[in-house]
């Protein structure tokens, strides 16, 4: 049944993205699955109630700014805020890693001071594991975010 359901929410996501020329399509069809399959989790976690836990998922809602998202987590370090970014870059923006020009662009997005030394907040963050280096991204280097980093911003930075 829940192959049914996932081949049934491809075939919905392809049709609604077909019309939509290229580099559109390619970018709308995984946010329409991904709303799609997000919508069977709500009514499936409705119907299951409290018999078990709900699977995590990320929680950055479509659409959600940067600046609502940061609101929602309340990160109380720079370390905190840089990995919350992260995540956000990672989810909303299609699994993209962040350079130190788009640190610099969220912070001012979200009208927060950004700290004194960026490369030391990312060093801490790479130390803790949250984030890793990966290849250049326009030439600059970039990091992305780890599995522990996206379980450190989902569970309220407790790790």
């Amino acid at each position: 049944m829940e192959s049914n359901f996932l081949q049934a929410a491809v075939k919905l996501a392809r049709e609604a993205v077909e019309a939509e020329p290229e580099p559109y399509r390619t970018a709308a069809f995984p946010i329409v699955l991904q709303h799609l399959l997000r919508e069977r989790g709500s009514t499936a976690g409705a119907a299951r109630a409290d018999s078990e836990p709900a699977p995590r998922g990320h929680s950055v809602a479509l659409g959600m700014q940067l600046n609502e998202f940061l609101a929602t987590k309340a990160p109380k370090s720079h370390p905190d805020r840089l990995t919350s970014i992260a995540y956000y870059y990672y989810h909303e923006r299609g699994n993209q890693a962040i350079s130190i020009s788009d640190i610099v662009e969220a912070y001012a997005r979200a009208r927060i001071k950004k700290p004194q030394n960026i490369s030391d907040v990312i060093g801490s963050c790479v130390r803790r594991g949250h984030l890793i280096d990966t290849d250049k991204k326009d030439g600059a280097k970039a990091w992305l975010i780890t599995k522990a980093g996206e379980v450190h911003v989902e569970e309220g930075f407790r790790t």
